[in-house]
């Protein structure tokens, strides 16, 4: 699938970090992986799979292509870039690392403000070319593992629709992220089981 998906949700780490050279650094984990998000859109959760952040940074750079730092997702609002080595993104234990050295623009300046205050503090990104599989839970919930992704951006957001209590999706039809039947889901039970849900 190819339009592009936004995730979003309460940081679990997102700071400015003290320096003696006076310099604007920010960093924290951007999305975690290998967990069940919250359900979205009422309708599924997600699990990004170890290793899809780590290839998918190695494929930007593969193919020459910059992965930027935005504010609200707005290209106009650049805060850094990995092409510029004032962005760095590594997968790690914990999930999607970043650290940004920002350049001392205005809009830099006031989100780093507003950073250290704790008033901006979430994050989120775009993605597309999703590589994904589908399955029910235990629960009979549709789960969605994301085993390959091309990561388009990175976000800090000043008003999340979701925070840790849900995960955001959105800008694409759930038509087009819900799995078809040729990939091996039974779409009429599916329907059947989410009239269910909400006859509770």
């Amino acid at each position: 699938m190819n339009k592009l998906e936004f995730r979003n949700e309460l940081s679990i780490e997102l700071r400015a970090i003290d320096n003696t050279e006076n310099k604007m650094i920010i960093e924290g984990i951007v999305n975690t992986i290998g967990q069940k998000s919250k359900v979205i859109w009422g309708e599924f959760q997600e699990i990004i799979s170890k290793g899809v952040f780590e290839r998918a940074i190695q494929n930007s750079k593969d193919n020459n292509k910059d992965i930027f730092l935005l504010f609200n997702h707005n290209s106009n609002n650049l805060m850094a870039s990995m092409k510029s080595e004032t962005l760095q993104l590594e997968e790690r234990e914990e999930g999607l690392w970043m650290r940004a050295e920002l350049p001392s623009t205005q809009l830099n300046k006031d989100c780093y403000e507003l950073i250290k205050s704790n008033i901006l503090r979430e994050f989120s990104f775009g993605f597309y070319n999703v590589t994904d599989s589908w399955a029910y839970d235990e629960n009979d919930m549709m789960i969605r593992t994301i085993t390959e992704l091309t990561l388009d951006e990175i976000s800090l957001v000043s008003v999340g629709a979701y925070n840790n209590t849900q995960v955001q999706a959105r800008s694409v039809e759930l038509a087009d992220i819900l799995p078809k039947s040729e990939y091996g889901v039974n779409m009429e039970l599916y329907k059947a089981k989410t009239k269910l849900y909400k006859l509770k």
